[in-house]
């Protein structure tokens, strides 16, 4: 088995980007809670889709 390689933000200046288009974001309601809620929590996208 091998670990699967992942894209990741490292410097400030590309995770204000990401915060900050994520606030932008005028989508389906439940996506941008979704958005909103992954980054402080630090948790999976597939674990929040399945979270109860």
């Amino acid at each position: 088995m091998h670990a699967e390689q992942y894209a990741t933000l490292t410097k400030p200046e590309e995770i204000g980007e990401l915060m900050r288009a994520i606030d932008g974001y005028s989508g389906d309601s439940s996506t941008e809670y979704a958005l909103k809620v992954l980054p402080p929590v630090f948790t999976r996208p597939g674990e929040l889709r399945n979270a109860r």
